[in-house]
Order: structure tokens, then C-alpha cells, then sequence
């Protein structure tokens, strides 16, 4: 495991080896920069799909009455949640044992970023509420799925003494 502190001071003589533990630690904190990066970019499908933008605009009176696309909305994310149950644990120990986590990672985001650039075809009509309803539940179950590689990668670029630091700086 890599660990975020600086190497050691190299004894006298030892510039070549000085010089490959600088670049290791730098690595590292690349690494541990790369993996934050993830965390920050992904807020946004939270801000954006799930919270803020995308749900008050298909639970809203353009789609019908925004009871009955409130309960709509809420019946989505219900099965979504259902699907993350049933299949996170199986992905998760998918990539695990195949020491695939950074593909998984990188397809799940690119299905996550698919069904967030799709949203911008759901019209203000009741005819696409499912549509909508459907890329958001796609979106998300992709996004759970996204994070569990994501999180599982936190034991590969920290220590046990460094992963608080690493994963609070996520």
C-alpha cells in the first residue's frame, strides 16, 4: 500500500535512491489527487440529477400533475435502490477479485455521464416523464456501482495510518 508520508532521509551518497523515493512520494500524492478527483466531479450528478435540477424539473407541473410524478419519482429511485441491493455486492466483489477496480470505475462513470447528457432530451411533457424517470434510475444505479470501486480503491493509495487523511481529503 502507498502511504502519503515523505520517505526517509537517505543516507549520505544515496542520491539515486533519494531521488526514486521523491518520486515515489510524489506518485503517491498524484495518485491520492487523482482518486479525490473522482469524489469532487461525482458530486455533481448528486447536486445536479438527484437533489436540485433534475428531479424538481420531472416532478414539476410540465410532466402532469406533480403528485402523481412525485410518487413516479419515488417508485424510480425505490427499484433503483432495490437493483444497488441485489447487485452491488456482486460487482464489488467482480472487480475485486479481478483487480479490475479502475475499469469499473471508468464504465460505470461513462454510463452515469450517458444518462446525465440524455437528460437533456427529456422534454417538458408527460410523454417523457418515464423516459426521464428511467435515465435517472439508470443513472444512479451506474453511480452506486461507480462508487463502490471508487470506495474500495481508498485500501490501494492509503495506509492504515494515512487512510482518515486520505479519505476526508476525498
Amino acid at each position: 500500500m502507498a502511504s502519503l508520508e515523505p520517505p526517509a532521509a537517505a543516507p549520505a551518497g544515496a542520491g539515486a535512491a533519494a531521488s526514486v523515493s521523491s518520486l515515489d512520494a510524489r506518485t503517491r500524492r498524484g495518485r491520492v489527487f487523482a482518486w479525490a478527483l473522482w469524489d469532487w466531479g461525482s458530486a455533481a450528478f448528486n447536486a445536479v440529477a438527484t437533489t436540485f435540477v433534475f428531479t424538481v424539473y420531472v416532478t414539476g407541473s410540465s410532466f402532469g400533475d406533480k403528485t402523481a410524478n412525485s410518487a413516479a419519482l419515488s417508485w424510480a429511485l425505490a427499484i433503483a435502490g432495490i437493483v444497488v441491493l441485489l447487485i452491488a455486492p456482486v460487482t464489488g466483489q467482480r472487480s475485486d477479485a479481478s483487480a479490475h477496480r479502475k475499469r469499473w470505475l471508468a464504465i460505470n462513470t461513462a454510463v452515469v455521464v450517458l444518462t446525465l447528457a440524455l437528460m437533456f432530451f427529456v422534454h417538458p411533457s408527460p410523454a417523457y416523464l418515464w423516459f426521464g424517470l428511467a435515465l435517472l434510475a439508470i443513472g444512479t444505479v451506474f453511480f452506486e456501482l461507480a462508487s463502490v470501486n471508487y470506495n474500495a480503491m481508498l485500501a490501494q493509495i492509503s495506509t492504515p495510518r494515512t487512510v482518515g487523511k486520505v479519505s476526508g481529503f476525498g
